[in-house]
């Protein structure tokens, strides 16, 4: 696993330990600190990953930088307004702890897909006959 993977799997990990905390607080400060946390977090989780679509322009040995870009700004767009749908749908039935905690468990069943995404790939053999 490349340190970037490292980065992106650890920035998961800690969001899902960060998110359950947001919905127990109800002071200034300790919202302020724990809002403050989750952000670092999801920094942690996106950055990386859209500096890797970089890397593997560069891996691919194209120069279509902006059409990757783009189509990364599209599919983050509809995954923004997908969640707050999502989101604002099962708020009507459920708590908000309750929707962190969903989201908590989401997060961290897609831990193994990340390692398994980030593992090296074996490089198959072609066979002559």
């Amino acid at each position: 696993m490349r340190p970037i993977e490292k980065v992106i799997a650890l920035g998961t990990i800690a969001m899902a330990l960060t998110l359950p905390f947001l919905g127990l607080f109800k002071g200034v400060l300790l919202v302020g600190i724990t809002v403050s946390l989750a952000n670092i977090c999801y920094a942690f989780m996106l950055n990386p990953a859209s500096a890797e679509l970089g890397n593997v322009v560069d891996r691919s040995g194209l120069s279509c930088y902006a059409a990757c870009y783009a189509v990364y700004n599209i599919f983050y767009s509809v995954g923004m307004l997908g969640t707050a749908a999502l989101v604002s749908a099962a708020t009507r039935w459920l708590s908000f702890q309750i929707v962190l905690f969903c989201a908590t468990v989401i997060l961290l069943l897609f831990i193994p897909l990340l390692i398994k995404a980030a593992s090296p790939k074996k490089v198959g053999t072609a066979m002559n006959s």
